[in-house]
């Protein structure tokens, strides 16, 4: 069982208030006073500089740094736990345009190779590093960058970046947008933050391409980006594999920008330190061997 006195400690670190601590906690406040002093008696360490900005000592800081691996590795074991049965239910996330990606991975056949129930979960990328932490995702497929240090991974698949527009807007008689009329244009990005966003960030930036008098409007939705880009008559960034459906129907068109290119990686990733059953890493090896048709 996780030393109760780190939660407390972790818990003042958030609060900053030995009260609002101890409410939190639903214990006294000289039991607050009890656990931290007891954490530096054991520890021969002063945990803060300042009892009233809590700021921290090297040895408080220390200290913090081991109760956060101590919580998100019990966290894990409690959820490794509690999914103990002859098929392990494992749960995945995903970024929410990566599903439209993985259109050609058939989840299914691979699940029942390895007999295993799986959770399928679409998480916003901030929400799925804290879940992978704390152990309530077992992995997730994700287009956006991570911490090497805490995740291990491997590239899926690449997914490239596009322009599209309305096929009955201004931009109907146009194959090819210029940088000029890129900079006047409704643009409807992924949401900031999001991998979509920084891939088209990055290409923008590296091809020296100036946005200055734009409106933006930002979605981590295929669909809504469609409604958007429909509804403004305006153009769109976003991965090929997202919209062709969509491109094949003609319900929106590709429009290229001169020499614009641009791609993402989709990467399957997961905590290094997970309680993971033979059966779901088993899984990971047959999604790490996937390739698309």
């Amino acid at each position: 069982m996780l030393d109760r006195r780190l939660i407390t400690f972790l818990t003042l670190l958030e609060e900053k208030s030995y009260t609002k601590t101890a409410n939190k906690l639903y214990i006294t406040q000289p039991a607050v006073t009890h656990h931290i002093k007891s954490l530096e008696k054991d520890n021969n360490i002063t945990l803060f500089k300042d009892n009233k900005t809590f700021e921290l000592t090297q040895g408080g800081l220390l200290l913090k740094e081991y109760a956060m691996v101590a919580k998100q590795q019990y966290l894990q074991f409690e959820n490794a736990l509690s999914r103990q049965s002859d098929k392990i239910i494992a749960n995945m996330a995903l970024t929410p345009m990566v599903s439209s990606c993985l259109a050609g991975l058939d989840l299914q056949s691979l699940l029942a190779s390895q007999n295993v129930k799986l959770n399928i979960m679409e998480y916003g990328y901030a929400k799925i590093v804290e879940a992978l932490l704390e152990g309530s995702v077992d992995f997730a497929i994700i287009d956006n960058s991570f911490d090497s240090s805490l995740f291990d991974s491997v590239i899926l698949s690449s997914a490239n970046l596009v322009l599209i527009c309305n096929p009955n807007g201004q931009y109907r008689s146009k194959e090819r947008i210029t940088r000029e009329q890129l900079s006047m244009a409704t643009l409807v990005l992924g949401e900031e933050g999001s991998g979509l966003y920084r891939c088209t960030k990055n290409a923008v930036q590296q091809k020296n391409i100036r946005l200055r008098h734009n409106t933006i409007l930002h979605t981590n939705s295929t669909e809504w980006m469609i409604r958007q880009i429909l509804l403004y008559d305006g153009i769109g960034f976003i991965y090929y594999d997202c919209v062709k459906e969509y491109l094949n129907k003609g319900i929106v068109r590709r429009i290229e920008l001169l020499n614009f290119q641009a791609s993402q990686n989709i990467y399957l990733m997961y905590n290094r330190t997970s309680f993971l059953d033979n059966r779901v890493i088993s899984f990971i090896d047959d999604l790490k061997n996937y390739k698309e048709n």
